[in-house]
């Protein structure tokens, strides 16, 4: 069992390999205004790749290709999507 989310606590993720569980923890994610409206008007393929990336913020990693938005704020940053086109998503 990879990747299956504990009840209790959401943000939580366990895995299990060779009997051994671990905990990762992961960061939360806050859609503002109008934003998942926004990004579920993207094409399915589009939608999978962001959250994909968007997992990979959560758990501290950083994404494939981005570009920092300090005009926004400290953290902030613009995701490149590259599947059937090109999209930004910050």
């Amino acid at each position: 069992m990879v990747g299956k989310s504990t009840l209790a606590n959401p943000t939580r993720t366990r895995y299990s390999v060779n009997s051994s569980f671990w905990q990762i923890s992961m960061k939360p994610l806050h859609f503002l205004g109008s934003s998942l409206r926004d990004l579920k008007k993207f094409p399915v393929a589009v939608q999978e790749e962001t959250g994909f990336e968007l997992c990979n913020i959560q758990k501290g990693q950083s994404p494939s290709d981005w570009k920092p938005m300090s005009v926004i704020g400290p953290g902030a940053m613009e995701l490149r999507i590259h599947v059937g086109g090109e999209y930004r998503v910050v």
